[in-house]
């Protein structure tokens, strides 16, 4: 009978050994080769533009909840009308209004004056002495101011013919009523004598009133010109509130939005205005400049052109404060010198989105997004190229004690597969041999089992009819001829 070997029999090899130097070599070097791939995949990659970023990655979690409080600061300037009633809106529209007009009468160092106090009453600081020689009749003029609007507003909900229909005079009437009602009860009682006011009650209040003229000093943003006074109060209100911010949370990268662009800056700029962002790139140069004279102690500003990603087009940031490794950087003013930075200096830092900003330069005359913050976080070029910085760059992100955990669960998934693999196949091929243990069992027709070659020599053995020297082909002829017959 001949005996014809199975597919899988010639097919399937002995597993490899695990404690021989060779294959181990092998195993690592793959996993070596894997580790590499990947490094190169996210140097290859960009994580902005997949939402990979350390920011974006934030946003890509669980959605974190916020109070209304750092709903508020993420923010700046939003009163969040959409949940109130419309009676409610018209009342907070009407108190915004009312503002607008007090603001506009007063000049532009007692409108910073005012910010300033509101400010101290806010957060519970003792309150300047600055204003007490001229707060009485300060306020004597804005409580005159209020009572010509409210004057304004109730004859324009009662005059004939009204342009209002009787749903929306109704409504108006009761927000003026309400308007009357909140000056007398609240405002007045708080700000007739600030100085002596303290507690909780009176930092509500003017915090009601500083978030009504953060709304309307955002609405006063021009974009594409240079510095307006309209948009002064909001650009101290931004920093006031950024310094808040940093003493009470330190880390601003968590209320952020997210890491920006120029595009979305540029583009969704009413979108974006006052929104707390995050901006990474590289900073090309800096120089300082000084501030007017104003309430808040900000005697300079840090001005930093900076590239988003891969865009041409800067960005620009005034900051508060430099860190300390930050080089000397020079004052514009006298002869417009600046501090020309690599191009491979990285920057990082989280600020409000102020306006797009127009400036000039010896070429012409320019647009970009101007960013408020306080302060930035800088790297230093290595020297190396542009490519290795930006793998550097990325490898950094990524704490070290999580680089070693990966790989080690790579090695250790790729080791197991292999040796569970192979252990299977090999198992496998040892039992179609019959050489371990099997719960199959076989039903095997006796006359079709094949002695094995043992037993065979032991049954020749053991034959008295065989003597002397046998040929095997003549006893072989002879079976024949038996079995023939």
């Amino acid at each position: 009978m001949a005996l014809h070997k199975d597919e899988s029999d010639r097919n399937l090899r002995n597993p490899p050994d695990y404690f021989a130097r060779r294959t181990q070599y092998r195993l690592l070097l793959g996993v070596f080769l894997l580790m590499a791939a990947l490094v190169w995949l996210m140097n290859a990659l960009n994580l902005d533009d997949i939402g990979l970023s350390e920011n974006d990655a934030d946003q890509n979690r669980a959605p974190q909840s916020f109070t209304d409080r750092e709903n508020q600061l993420r923010q700046f300037g939003q009163l969040h009308l959409d949940d109130l009633l419309p009676e409610q809106q018209m009342t907070i529209q009407l108190r915004k209004e009312l503002w607008g007009n007090i603001l506009d009468d007063l000049e532009g160092a007692g409108a910073l004056e005012f910010l300033a106090l509101l400010d101290d009453l806010t957060v519970g600081n003792p309150v300047k002495d600055t204003l007490k020689e001229q707060w009485h009749s300060l306020f004597e003029a804005m409580d005159e101011k209020y009572r010509q609007f409210h004057s304004n507003t109730l004859l324009g909900a009662t005059t004939e013919p009204s342009p209002f229909n009787p749903t929306q005079r109704a409504a108006l009437l009761k927000a003026t009523a309400n308007l009357q009602q909140w000056w007398t009860e609240q405002v007045r009682k708080t700000f007739a004598n600030p100085f002596d006011q303290s507690g909780e009650a009176t930092g509500e209040i003017a915090g009601e009133i500083q978030q009504l003229i953060d709304a309307l000093a955002v609405s006063r943003i021009e974009d594409n010109k240079s510095f307006r006074r309209s948009g002064e109060l909001a650009w101290y209100r931004m920093y006031q509130q950024i310094k808040h911010m940093r003493n009470e949370y330190g880390n601003l990268d968590r209320l952020s939005f997210g890491a920006t662009s120029f595009a979305q800056l540029y583009r969704q700029r009413e979108f974006q205005r006052g929104r707390l962002l995050t901006v990474k790139g590289n900073v090309r140069q800096a120089y300082k400049v000084s501030s007017v004279a104003n309430p808040f102690e900000i005697d300079e500003f840090y001005v930093l052109t900076i590239r988003v990603r891969d865009d041409d087009s800067p960005v620009i940031v005034y900051c508060l404060e430099a860190p300390s490794s930050f080089p000397n950087v020079p004052n514009k003013d006298p002869n417009g010198d600046t501090l020309l930075l690599n191009q491979n200096d990285e920057i990082k830092l989280t600020g409000y989105f102020f306006k797009i900003w127009a400036y000039s330069t010896p070429e012409g005359t320019y647009t970009a997004p101007l960013i408020v913050a306080d302060t930035f976080k800088w790297i230093a070029d290595t020297g190396k190229s542009p490519e290795e910085s930006q793998t550097s760059t990325i490898l950094d992100d990524f704490p070290t004690w999580l680089v070693f955990t990966i790989a080690g669960i790579v090695a250790i998934g790729v080791c197991g597969y292999v040796f569970t693999t192979s252990r299977r196949q090999s198992l496998a091929t040892l039992a179609q041999r019959n050489l371990v243990p099997t719960d199959d069992k076989l039903e095997i027709a006796a006359d079709q089992v094949i002695p094995s070659a043992t037993a065979t020599l032991k049954e020749l053995e053991n034959d008295d009819s065989i003597s002397g020297n046998v040929d095997l082909n003549t006893l072989l002829a002879n079976d024949e001829e038996e079995s023939d017959d």
